[in-house]
């Protein structure tokens, strides 16, 4: 599971809050509130930080062939924490280690799902699932992802192939997306999907 990557949230979340006994305004009003105090902290913090390089840039603790290390200068500051999980930080390694992505800017402002593939009820959001489709925890991802599909699922599941490999042969890619169609079909075809469909 080390190279999975997943969007979560929930399908039916009517549904889902009813079980826990709340409604939708009461939980909207709170996410709401806060959504707003945590953009507050972020903008505090960013200013914080902000004002703390400068001060730094002008004493002439960091200068122009400080570079290299820019990236990584506040995990190295004392206050940060002492232990940095190797699935969220960037790793020295080539071809590992955290790539920072702009799905808008990498797939269109469409999310890349203009004319996709997907398992859906017919014009709602979706909710891109990343994973390495050629491993089998890629692959129990992709099955988890599609039975929580529901009739009442207000949303769609895209899936985005993350290979392990940054760039396999293009045999491999043919071969990738062979075996994820058949380990598909049966499912894409059972008869508790009645009102959805793979396109």
């Amino acid at each position: 599971m080390d190279d999975i990557c997943l969007f979560f949230f929930p399908l039916s979340l009517p549904s889902l809050l009813a079980t826990c006994g709340w409604d939708l305004r009461t939980c909207a009003l709170r996410l709401i509130d806060s959504v707003q105090v945590f953009l507050r902290n972020i903008q505090t913090e960013i200013g914080r930080q902000l004002r703390f390089l400068q001060a730094t840039v002008y004493a002439g603790a960091i200068t122009d062939g400080d570079d290299d290390g820019i990236d990584s200068y506040f995990y190295d500051r004392p206050t940060a924490a002492p232990k940095q999980n190797k699935h969220i930080y960037p790793s020295n390694k080539p071809g590992r280690g955290l790539k920072i992505m702009d799905l808008g800017k990498v797939f269109g402002s469409d999310g890349g799902m203009e004319g996709g593939r997907f398992v859906y009820p017919e014009n709602s959001d979706f909710i891109p699932v990343t994973a390495d489709l050629d491993s089998n925890d890629g692959l129990l991802l992709v099955k988890e992802a599609l039975e929580s599909v529901t009739p009442e699922s207000l949303t769609r599941i895209g899936f985005i192939h993350n290979p392990q490999d940054a760039s396999p042969p293009p045999h491999q890619i043919d071969q990738m997306d062979s075996s994820l169609k058949s380990f598909l079909t049966p499912f894409c075809t059972s008869s508790h999907r009645r009102g959805f469909s793979a396109s």
